[in-house]
C-alpha cells in the first residue's frame, strides 16, 4: 500500500519594519515577537509598518528583496522611497 503525502502550506508573514531612516524586510511566523527581538539590538526604536500574510514566506521575502535590490544598504536593511513603502503597504496577502 502506498501512502499519500499531503503537503501543508506554511502560513507565515513578511514584514516591513522601520528604524531611523532604514527599513527591514524580513519573514517570521510571529512578527510581533520578531519586532521585539530586532528592536533590542537597534539604537533607534523599531516599528512594524506592515505585515503580509502568505503561504510562501520564503518566496515572498525573496521577491521583495529582489524588487528593492537597488535600495539595499546591508543585509535585509533598505533605504526605501515613499513609493517603495506604498507598494509594500498595498499588499495584504501574497
Amino acid at each position: 500500500m502506498v501512502e499519500d503525502t499531503i503537503e501543508v502550506a506554511e502560513i507565515g508573514y513578511v514584514y516591513l519594519l522601520k528604524s531611523g531612516k532604514y527599513y527591514k524586510i524580513g519573514r517570521s511566523n510571529a512578527p510581533g515577537r520578531r519586532e521585539y527581538e530586532i528592536a533590542i539590538q537597534l539604537p533607534e526604536p523599531a516599528v512594524t509598518l506592515h505585515v503580509i500574510k502568505t503561504d510562501d514566506p520564503v518566496g515572498i521575502e525573496k521577491y521583495w528583496h529582489q524588487r528593492f535590490a537597488s535600495c539595499r544598504k546591508n543585509g535585509e536593511w533598505f533605504e526605501l522611497s515613499w513609493e517603495n513603502v506604498s507598494a509594500f503597504w498595498r499588499r495584504k496577502f501574497m
